[in-house]
């Protein structure tokens, strides 16, 4: 509370820095109203604001915006992204159900194949052996 009342003192018995200071608050004001039409006009919603001027006389500022188009653009575009999602889900399965089939033929034709290919193999090492006893 000190350092606030000094600094009313110093602006009551300084016209120049009271003059910097009006300036200065004119200046945020304009530069308030500036960015909430310009956040107005993007679609854009200012929930809360707060600015201040500190004991050094400098200007501090915090806010909230929220922007209400977007919102309603982001639903629109969730609903063609889960009918684009739908599609390829569908479009997935398919390719995976011919895959499987595919690898079915191939499976059963290396079975068939390797029952052959082994007696082949069989018979060719064993006419290779020599026994002697």
């Amino acid at each position: 509370m000190k350092k606030s009342t000094k600094g009313r003192k110093k602006m009551q018995n300084d016209p120049k820095l009271e003059k910097e200071m009006k300036e200065l608050i004119k200046g945020v004001e304009a530069m308030t109203k500036l960015s909430e039409s310009m956040y107005r006009g993007t679609g854009k919603k200012v929930v809360y604001r707060h600015g201040y001027i500190d004991e050094n006389g400098e200007y501090r500022s915090c806010a909230y915006i929220r922007s209400e188009s977007g919102n309603k653009m982001s639903e629109k575009l969730r609903q063609a992204r889960k009918k684009n999602t739908e599609r390829l889900i569908t479009k997935t399965k398919e390719k995976a159900a011919e895959r499987k089939e595919k690898l079915q033929e191939v499976l059963e034709e290396k079975k068939s194949d390797s029952g052959q290919t082994d007696r082949q193999e069989q018979k060719e090492l064993g006419s290779g052996l020599d026994l002697h006893i």
